[in-house]
């Protein structure tokens, strides 16, 4: 498809350091495709070490809020309007220095400290961090501002249109535009995973997120006035957000899902995700099945498995007369959901019994943790670790073993049946839709679990194919179906 030769210039929220690769790399697949793309990572100054390694890639530029420079083409109404708000966040910036230096003064501190989180749940305080949130997102949206006029994008990928950082500058700016938005599927998405996040080890809602507790008015005004956003008494965003957002016109109606907020198109990888965005919510008009942008990567090495499967049997020095498992190791500690102890103790206990079976096994570690805390598994346990990125060895496994992971649909795509470990008794339902998952929580039967599927020649993936749309998205054509979305 010829392109017009004009500029076509690519924002880029950064504000999640794991998805931020895959949202280069969709925005450089469409820079293949445009002639004249060019690509801006919007990031806060405070994140610039976590996307600084971008900045040498060809046409990546990267835009930073919070240093508070204003460029030469704004104009001067624009340049007041953006004084004004820095003087009054000047005045308050010196009040919250101020508090700070009495909490961290000896003795007076501790009761001080005490003093202040109590202030902070009433009404008088929630009604002053709603003030502070609305003035910081004000100004981040006035120095946003300036990007765009100085670049004029003609589309904006976003992570997502429900998070209370720099999305809300890059979202408004781009609505008030009316320049696309963009959210491509990054990830799967679950009301229970949201609630997860927002309780404790014990299951009691974190402090904040509650809809009565700490008690106070602004509280109780928020549960109604937002009760349609309210799941089992729990706020996504705490109250003092909400009204700050809701004040900006870029609250999401139901933010427990991507795609209730500004954004103008919502890309989902199959059908079954379809549904489940429109049972949250999600407008129709907004949705498009795509597949998933890594689907193309990991069709290619499914149609290339068998050379593939060569090459990992080679580099890895494994018995090519032995069946390969992959595990992609539990990621519970890094999402917050599992303490510490426990989770080394799930990730032991899988591992040691994995690598005592008589089968080929590799560890694949997940991007958003740190490589070194578990490159001690390969020698206690005598296993290997990945190199390559799951999409390329998931095709030429055997058998796939995970925690909750929306890998498992990679797998069902690829015809390879799946075990999640549920061990911590989570019992969530996410993909017990997929016949090949089997979800077990009895520790004790991992083994025998995996010796059953591995002998069974007779499973039939068409009820998964079905459910996944794999004929229509498992094709090496999701790149150009986003393409064909924003052109």
């Amino acid at each position: 498809m010829d392109q017009p030769n004009i500029d076509f210039n690519i924002f880029i929220t950064a504000n999640s350091e794991h998805h931020i690769r895959s949202m280069i790399f969709l925005a450089s697949c469409f820079n293949q495709k445009h002639e004249s793309c060019k690509l801006f990572l919007i990031a806060a100054s405070s994140d610039y070490p976590k996307y600084s390694i971008y900045e040498n890639i060809e046409n990546i530029k990267i835009l930073l809020i919070g240093r508070r420079i204003i460029g030469s083409s704004v104009n001067e109404s624009l340049n007041k309007e953006f004084k004004k708000k820095l003087k009054v966040s000047d005045k308050t910036s010196i009040i919250k220095k101020t508090i700070s230096n009495l909490i961290n003064r000896p003795n007076f501190g501790k009761f001080f400290k005490f003093f202040v989180e109590f202030l902070k749940e009433t009404s008088i305080g929630n009604l002053y961090r709603e003030k502070i949130a609305t003035q910081k997102f004000e100004k981040d949206i006035l120095e946003c501002g300036v990007y765009f006029d100085l670049y004029r994008p003609s589309l904006v990928l976003s992570f997502g249109d429900r998070h209370p950082d720099i999305e809300v500058c890059v979202l408004f700016n781009a609505m008030n535009r009316n320049i696309k938005i963009l959210i491509p599927y990054l990830s799967n998405y679950e009301t229970i995973g949201g609630l997860k996040v927002r309780r404790d080890f014990n299951g009691n809602t974190l402090k904040g997120f509650h809809t009565i507790f700490p008690f106070s008015l602004y509280r109780i005004y928020a549960s109604y006035k937002f009760r349609k956003q309210i799941i089992s008494n729990t706020f996504f965003h705490p109250p003092f957000l909400l009204n700050a957002l809701c004040k900006l016109k870029v609250l999401s109606s139901f933010p427990w899902c991507n795609g209730n907020g500004v954004s103008s198109i919502v890309t989902v990888d199959t059908k079954r995700t379809y549904n489940l965005f429109k049972e949250n919510f999600v407008p129709e008009s907004k949705l498009n099945i795509a597949g998933g942008f890594a689907f193309d990567k990991l069709y290619e090495n499914f149609i290339n498995q068998a050379n593939i499967k060569v090459e990992l049997y080679k580099k890895y020095n494994f018995n090519f007369k032995k069946k390969l498992i992959i595990l992609a190791v539990p990621q519970g500690y890094e999402q917050g959901i599992i303490d510490k102890e426990s989770h080394w103790l799930e990730v032991n206990y899988i591992v040691e019994q994995l690598s005592l079976m008589n089968y080929n096994f590799l560890l694949s570690v997940h991007p958003r943790c740190d490589l070194n805390h578990y490159a001690f598994l390969s020698e206690k346990y005598n296993c290997k670790i990945a190199e390559e990125p799951s999409y390329e060895i998931l095709p030429a496994c055997d058998i796939f073993v995970a925690a909750y992971t929306s890998l498992f649909v990679w797998a069902a795509m690829c015809g390879i049946r799946s075990i999640c470990c549920d061990f911590n008794n989570w019992n969530l339902d996410i993909y017990d839709y997929l016949t090949s998952v089997k979800r077990i929580q009895d520790r004790k039967i991992l083994k025998a679990t995996i010796y059953e599927i591995i002998n069974d020649k007779k499973f039939d993936f068409k009820k998964d194919w079905d459910i996944l749309s794999r004929n229509e998205v498992f094709d090496g054509q999701t790149i150009k179906r986003y393409f064909d979305l924003i052109v």
